[in-house]
């Protein structure tokens, strides 16, 4: 689906006549949609190879053929030089290569992908080409202008003659590329006299004067779109678009605004970019407006009843004057002067609002299993009375969130401060502020009432929404988290809680008011450009979906967004799953998540009778069972793996039909016990051993993690080793801090500094690189119960390869690492171990060993062997300016995650190839 709602595509300022300037955010990727010609060649020839003899390329109004054979086809790099003067950029979409611009002598430029012996650059939006030959491979040191998230406008201009572009990185104007008189080129924002525009990957600059023709005069009175184009309107000095006009249809304008057409949308006044369209004559009626409609999706209108291609595309969740009720399947519009035909299914007369809600078939169902479980525990297992205390500090203007503020509820007597929670650290803001633009607590009033059927937890629940809607516009929030992905699904399905509790309460203005919002809520979660695809925070998208249009039954159309989410999720839980039955965002706690995520959707599919996609997911969920059983460790808690907190624990409400994992959960209390002792899970790329499961006070546990999937939940901790024996954890991780990424803290967390594993040369990897491929499972050996083993590697550095063998011999009572880096360079490499709170290590680097103890107890010795000179060291807390020492666990007391300082032991050689031996040798008790 396209963008949908509240789009900020500028900032407005009235000056001279003209829109001064946008929104501009460069933050990531730029998109560019792919030539279909582009596409079939690569589809038809091997990739990288040229298969003809030569090629005709237009240049102005002259074709010239190129031997291929004299061009280059060296290698790609991430970026190139130019060589020559103005090298030709080509555009390959009419089958031919048509010049369209040049590029500067000495310039550097990201290459957008490999194409022979072409490299293929950004071009407005599109892919173009230039010669290899007239190339170098080139890094990006010195460019300060790269486009990266750049995100072009449907906006442009036409190149009245061959504009210079300019980069002014450095505080003064230097061209670095030109585009071909007569182009239209898109823009990414206004910047006074000049436009920004994304050219050949880097922010540049073009001049106004050069850049716009304007044919109009101040007598033409309608115009035709030449190029399909936003109709936006103003809210709080930003423009908003509400509808796009379709190329080759006409429309009127009421008014000439310098590089814009003002026109009539309802009782407001819509804006035109003036560069997308050129002038016609035409006559229009006079209507009269009867009322008007609600867009329930983005919805197509068209010049009449039989056309099947739209003239406009107008949002969801959008008022639009109707001039009358054609029949029962049609009404007649008007946009922009024009007259046009809408669906009726599609909107909604808000002259004429019903919403069946009595008796609802439904309910009961999205209740059961999706709001009160199994997501967010909000109400789940809470106390009757705890609702009731809860609900009345609301009355007061008091909220309790039971993760901050040691429990203790937040006065609000003078306002909600939308932006910041009050004595909340900052590097825990941002999850407070999740929950409180979530507006979870209103569920807390939800439930209130319907205990006590007092309204006044409804007048004070309306209360609360009202003031976050009115403070959080999409277009102009408090705080960015008030649309924050997941947090805006959970709010949606709140909403649709409250309504339904509250129905008989509110006002019809108020209910037509929550509507509107939930609508909007819904068209942004169906918006492709703001899902979280292949992410729990998609799936909560999803669930957000299905809860309004199961809700809104009555309205069909919405039924679009059941089969949309239904779709998503299955898409989801089949790539993010993994074939041995393991959720692949790197966290025990999430798969336990996405555990009950599963179970809960094939519950209410089947209450909803989609039964083929209720078992499927079904199926998904039993097979998750057997990781969910052997990630527990004996103490019936989950090793602290990625984003899995020390507070988050294991539920014997999961997989009750599944007699292994409820002995694993309860610690043997009840349920099987499993006969498998060790588990592999290969294409998941974690392998668990456990010595016996009859005494969970006894024995050890080996956790080994070789994955990188996504970078949801992604710590650095590629080939990372877990171990516990005999009652407690030995070995151990930092484990998670924080939602804040730009904490410092939290960044050590996340860290390889934080995790058992390599540093090279004193750095760890990024958390995120997209290397999916390069962590992995090699192998592993299960055929000897007692004597179990699997080999890791990690290729993510660059020029280094990390091979980590882990053997956990039973018999002997020993884990023996064999680590193995490889290398064309010599490098300083350091293998981390952490130990567990209270665990310190005597190091003897003499015999290359270490001993653990507790409490001058003996708890463990490690040997370690190696081909080079080895030295042993430790750090501990914050002593050490680089390798800190920390671990996180959670003070119930106080509701908060903590730091706490402990030993971590340092493992160095310098080489470029090396074997490192470890064993861990157990000390029984």
């Amino acid at each position: 689906m396209k963008k949908i709602g509240y789009i900020v595509v500028a900032s407005f300022m009235l000056l001279l006549g003209f829109f001064q300037s946008y929104i501009f955010a460069c933050d990531g990727g730029y998109k560019l949609t792919s030539p279909i010609d582009e596409v079939k060649a690569a589809e038809n020839s091997p990739k990288g190879e040229d298969v003809s003899e030569s090629t005709k390329i237009k240049v102005a109004d002259r074709v010239e053929t190129v031997q291929k054979s004299n061009i280059s086809s060296s290698t790609s790099a991430g970026y190139f030089q130019v060589l020559t003067s103005n090298l030709p950029i080509y555009d390959n979409r009419s089958g031919e290569l048509e010049r369209v611009g040049t590029l500067t002598k000495g310039q550097v430029y990201p290459i957008a992908g490999d194409y022979g012996n072409w490299h293929k650059i950004q071009f407005d939006d599109y892919h173009g080409y230039v010669y290899k030959e007239s190339t170098a491979p080139a890094t990006d040191e010195y460019l300060k202008n790269l486009g990266n998230g750049c995100k072009l406008t449907s906006d442009s201009f036409k190149a009245a003659k061959n504009l210079e572009v300019y980069d002014n990185s450095s505080g003064q104007l230097k061209a670095f590329g030109t585009i071909d008189k007569g182009q239209t080129y898109s823009i990414v924002s206004d910047y006074g006299k000049w436009w920004r525009i994304l050219f050949a990957g880097r922010i540049g600059y073009v001049s106004k004067s050069s850049a716009f023709i304007d044919n109009f005069t101040d007598d033409d009175n309608a115009f035709m779109v030449t190029k399909n184009t936003s109709l936006s309107i103003l809210k709080d000095g930003k423009q908003i678009r509400v509808a796009t006009l379709m190329a080759e249809n006409t429309f009127e304008r009421i008014e000439d605004y310098g590089n814009w057409h003002k026109v009539k949308y309802g009782d407001e006044v819509g804006y035109i970019w003036k560069a997308a369209t050129k002038p016609v004559t035409s006559d229009y009626e006079n209507n009269e407006i009867k009322g008007t409609l609600l867009t329930l999706i983005d919805s197509p209108a068209f010049v009449s009843t039989k056309d099947t291609s739209p003239a406009v595309m107008i949002e969801g969740a959008q008022r639009v004057s109707f001039i009358k009720e054609v029949d029962a399947n049609w009404y007649e519009i008007e946009i922009a002067g024009r007259n046009l035909f809408i669906e009726a299914e599609n909107v909604m007369d808000l002259n004429n609002v019903t919403f069946e809600t009595e008796n609802h078939p439904h309910m009961k169902t999205i209740r059961e299993y999706l709001i009160d479980a199994p997501f967010t525990n909000d109400n789940q297992d809470t106390k009757e009375n705890e609702t009731i205390e809860a609900a009345n500090y609301l009355l007061q203007d008091k909220i309790r969130f039971n993760d901050y503020n040691g429990g203790i509820p937040i006065d609000y007597s003078s306002g909600i401060d939308w932006t910041k929670g009050p004595g909340i650290a900052d590097e825990h803001q941002r999850s407070f502020l999740r929950q409180l633009h979530g507006l979870f607590f209103i569920n807390d009033l939800s439930e209130a009432y319907s205990i006590t059927e007092d309204k006044e937890y409804i007048e004070k629940g309306y209360g609360y929404i009202h003031d976050w809607m009115i403070n959080n516009p999409y277009h102009k929030p408090k705080h960015n988290m008030a649309w924050h992905d997941e947090g805006t699904a959970r709010r949606l399905s709140t909403l649709v809680n409250f309504f339904d509790v509250g129905k008989s309460i509110l006002t019809e203005k108020q209910k037509l008011e929550l509507f509107e919002i939930m609508v909007f809520h819904a068209n942004l979660l169906a918006d492709d450009d703001f899902y979280s695809e292949n992410t729990n925070h998609g799936m909560f998208q999803d669930e957000g979906l299905i809860v309004f249009s199961k809700y809104f039954y009555d309205k069909k159309i919405l039924n679009n967004y059941y089969d949309l989410a239904v779709n998503r999720l299955d898409a989801y839980f089949g790539s993010l799953i993994s074939e041995d039955g393991v959720h692949l965002e790197h966290s025990p706690s999430y798969h336990q998540t996405i555990g009950g995520s599963l179970r809960a959707y094939g519950d209410i599919l089947n209450a909803f009778d989609d039964i083929e996609m209720a078992n499927k997911f079904y199926s998904k969920y039993n097979n998750m069972a057997k990781y969910a059983t052997h990630v527990i460790k004996p103490d019936g808690i989950w090793p602290l793996i990625a984003d899995t907190y020390a507070k988050d624990r294991p539920r014997s409400t999961m997989w009750q039909d599944d007699a292994y994992y409820q002995y694993s959960v309860t610690k043997g209390e009840s349920g099987e016990m499993p006969t498998e002792t060790n588990a592999v899970f290969p294409d998941a790329g974690y392998a668990i051993f456990r010595e016996q499961w009859e005494n969970p006070n006894k024995g050890a546990y080996v956790f080994f993690t070789a994955a990188y999937h996504t970078n949801y939940h992604k710590h650095s901790d590629d080939l990372s080793l877990w171990i516990y024996h005999d009652g407690e954890d030995i070995i151990t991780e930092a484990g998670p801090y924080s939602y804040t990424l730009s904490d410092p803290v939290t960044q050590y967390a996340y860290s390889s500094f934080g995790h058992n594993t390599l540093i090279v040369d004193n750095e760890g990897l990024p958390r995120v690189d997209g290397k999916y491929d390069s962590t992995y499972l090699q192998d592993y050996n299960l055929n000897d119960e007692n004597h179990p083993s699997a080999t890791g590697v990690n290729k993510r550095y660059e020029g280094v390869t990390h091979t980590r063998n882990v053997a956990y011999d039973k018999v002997h009572q020993a884990i023996q690492v064999n680590d193995t880096m490889i290398s064309d360079e010599n490098h300083n490499y350091k293998l981390l171990w952490h130990l567990a709170p209270g665990i310190v290590p005597e190091i003897n680097n003499i015999n290359n060993e270490v001993t653990l103890k507790k409490d001058n107890v003996t708890l463990m010795k490690i040997n370690l062997d190696s081909d080079n000179p080895l030295k042993l060291s430790s750090v501990y807390g914050d002593q050490d300016e680089l390798f800190k020492s920390w671990t996180f666990e959670y003070d119930y007391k106080n509701t908060e995650t903590i730091k706490k300082d402990v030993h971590t032991i340092i493992v160095e050689v310098d080489s470029s190839d090396s074997n490192i031996q470890t064993t861990f040798k157990f000390n029984s008790k």
